[in-house]
Order: C-alpha cells, then sequence, then structure tokens
C-alpha cells in the first residue's frame, strides 16, 4: 500500500452496510473487501477465531442463529481498526461506555467519517482539525481512529523507504 491509496480510501458508510444477516464467513469477506487494503500494513485483518473471541469477550453480541447483523458488522470493522492501537479489553470498555449512550449506527458514523477524513488529512499532508465533542468517549474514539491512521501511514513511510 502506498499513501495515494490513503486519498482514495473511503470507509463503508452505514448505509452501505448490509441489512440482511450474515454468517460468519460472509461478515469476513465484508471485512476483508473494506479494510483488506491495510492488511499489508500489519494485522488489520480478521479471522473466524478472533469474531468467535470477540463475542466470548463480550465485546460483540452474541449472533443469532449463527447469523450476524449490521450492528453485529459495524462494530466488527470498527474493532478491525481499533485493535491496532487498543487492547481488546479497552475496546469493550469504550464500546460499552459508548453504547450506553449511543446507537451503534451512531458510533459507527462517527468512527467512519474520523477515520476518511484522518487518512484523507495525512495522505495530503494537511493538518487536522481539533476533534469536536464534549463527550469524552467520543473523544476517545476519535483519537483512537486518528491513532490507527497514523501508524498505518508511519508503516507505509517506513516500508517506502526500504523498496
Amino acid at each position: 500500500m502506498n499513501s495515494s491509496l490513503l486519498c482514495k480510501f473511503n470507509s463503508p458508510t452505514w448505509d452501505m452496510l448490509p441489512d440482511i444477516d450474515l454468517y460468519m464467513d460472509q461478515v469476513l469477506v465484508l471485512a476483508e473487501k473494506f479494510f483488506g487494503v491495510f492488511s499489508d500494513t500489519n494485522e488489520v485483518g480478521i479471522t473466524s477465531s478472533m469474531l468467535n473471541n470477540y463475542v466470548k469477550q463480550k465485546v460483540v453480541p452474541s449472533p443469532d442463529k449463527k447469523r450476524y447483523n449490521k450492528e453485529h458488522l459495524a462494530r466488527f470493522l470498527m474493532i478491525c481498526v481499533l485493535k491496532r492501537v487498543l487492547s481488546i479489553a479497552k475496546i469493550k470498555q469504550l464500546f460499552d461506555s459508548l453504547f450506553e449512550t449511543y446507537t451503534v449506527r451512531e458510533v459507527y458514523e462517527v468512527f467512519s467519517n474520523e477515520l476518511d477524513c484522518a487518512l484523507h488529512a495525512l495522505a495530503d499532508n494537511e493538518p487536522m482539525a481539533q476533534p469536536d465533542s464534549a463527550d469524552s468517549n467520543i473523544l476517545a474514539l476519535k483519537y483512537a481512529v486518528r491513532s490507527f491512521a497514523h501508524t498505518v501511514f508511519a508503516e507505509i513511510n517506513m516500508n517506502s523507504k526500504n523498496d
């Protein structure tokens, strides 16, 4: 991956996520489709073992009859990014706090927007505006997403120097 791909990257919006329930293998395919672009920058991917582990650790609710809905998928996608900069225990703590106040859709929309803005700003070498929110949990989410973007950008630059 190179920094020009960061300019073109757009995370899926809530409305782009399927409204139908999915089996685990379908969730894995979508996670790869949406965030596979980051796979070569280390461990962003997600496996069936990881999905099961996130459910066991109650970071994500249990599927209904082995099927995952849109809210499950949104959580898994956020975990794909956040696990690079936060432990699973910290992600659970953040999710628990956020979902006391906000819907999964609201949190995912903040996440998606922040990811796109951070990646595009870094790729264009532009400053990022201060995150705006009175909610410390929303700020934590935004800063974690920005940390991911900075990590990916640093890895891309280090890899390009070695090529």
